[in-house]
């Protein structure tokens, strides 16, 4: 069976700025600054500072707390004293932003991996509408991005209502890509609840259902998407896949057909409607598709073969001959696996 090809992400990058703030401990302003303690992540610093107490609720000037500093420079072992002195793990900045965005941004997993440990919101929606899950996403980073997934025996987290369509299409994209099909089936699912309008998201819930062995509804799925969109060529190519497998050698090939007429250079699709047409009884179109496959790509082996089977049984040994010299050329094991032909 062909392997989809995931949807691409359509999330959109949000730029993230930090403003630092310096809290100097010496009152003539001359000796270390906390600032020194989160560059060099130095526990003992940051604990003799925090022997003032109020030091732990400060705020700078966006809002943000000396938690988030932390988090923006991948302190973690200050980022652990900070929360024993009872700072606030979602605490918001003015934008709206936990330090787990900013440890999500960054892609600071040894923070991020503490915050979440501690329970931070992966869910968080900054003034923006980013959530730290979101802005790994955008970065791509699948270590952060699995810290933040459930365990393969958990239920998905619950969002409060927090999320919309688009983000539980995220997090079925996010668990799919890293081989957890079941979970992904049940994101979508509740994403299509809220939105059912996507024909992408019904493809990769067809292609879940198909690595988890459930061919009947990974072609309601396929098919679903072909209706929304009747130009998907990727479902297409999978909705004849399934209905050749279940037998339905007419609608694969019509679903092949649709394919082709838009993408016509498609060598694997032209090789599979010579099958269908094969099964069908209709030697001489599928004759046709292979030798367009053949066309298309001259060294496929599978094309030259089917050829070789169905031209000698029709009696036509000049051309059985040339398409099996050809697969000998291309592939010698294929070709000793045919009876050799008539001098």
């Amino acid at each position: 069976m062909a392997e989809g090809v995931w949807a691409l992400d359509r999330l959109v990058p949000t730029v993230i700025c930090v403003v630092l703030f310096l809290v100097l401990v010496s009152g003539g302003g001359c000796g270390p600054t906390v600032n020194d303690a989160l560059r060099q992540d130095d526990a003992e610093l940051m604990a003799r500072m925090l022997e003032n107490e109020q030091l732990v609720r400060r705020r700078g000037m966006k809002g943000e707390t000396l938690l988030h500093l932390a988090a923006n420079a991948d302190s973690r072992q200050c980022a652990a004293l900070l929360i024993d002195a009872g700072a606030e793990i979602d605490a918001r900045d003015v934008e709206g932003r936990t330090p787990l965005h900013l440890a999500a941004f960054r892609g600071h997993r040894k923070v991020a991996a503490l915050l979440l440990e501690k329970g931070a919101d992966i869910w968080a929606a900054d003034k923006r509408g980013q959530t730290p899950y979101r802005l790994a996403r955008i970065n791509a980073d699948n270590a952060m991005l699995a810290m933040m997934l459930p365990s393969d025996d958990a239920a998905l987290p619950g969002d409060g209502g927090r999320g919309d369509a688009a983000e539980w299409f995220a997090r079925g994209h996010s668990l799919a890509v890293v081989g957890r099909y079941l979970q992904a089936i049940e994101a979508y699912q509740q994403g299509l609840l809220i939105d059912s309008g996507d024909a992408a998201i019904f493809y990769n819930l067809g292609i879940c259902y198909q690595k988890t062995g459930r061919r009947a509804l990974a072609l309601q799925a396929f098919e679903r998407a072909v209706f929304l969109d009747p130009g998907y060529a990727g479902a297409w190519f999978n909705v004849g896949i399934l209905r050749a497998e279940e037998g339905q050698f007419e609608g694969a090939a019509a679903a092949f057909r649709k394919l082709l007429a838009m993408a016509p250079h498609d060598d694997q699709a032209w090789l599979n409607l010579g099958y269908c047409y094969e099964r069908l009884g209709r030697s001489e179109e599928a004759i046709a598709a292979w030798q367009r496959a053949a066309a298309i790509r001259p060294d496929k082996p599978e094309a030259h073969h089917s050829l070789v089977v169905v031209l000698r049984s029709l009696g036509r040994s000049a051309e059985a001959t040339h398409h099996y010299r050809q697969l000998e050329r291309i592939d010698p094991h294929a070709a000793a696996g045919i009876k050799p032909l008539p001098p």
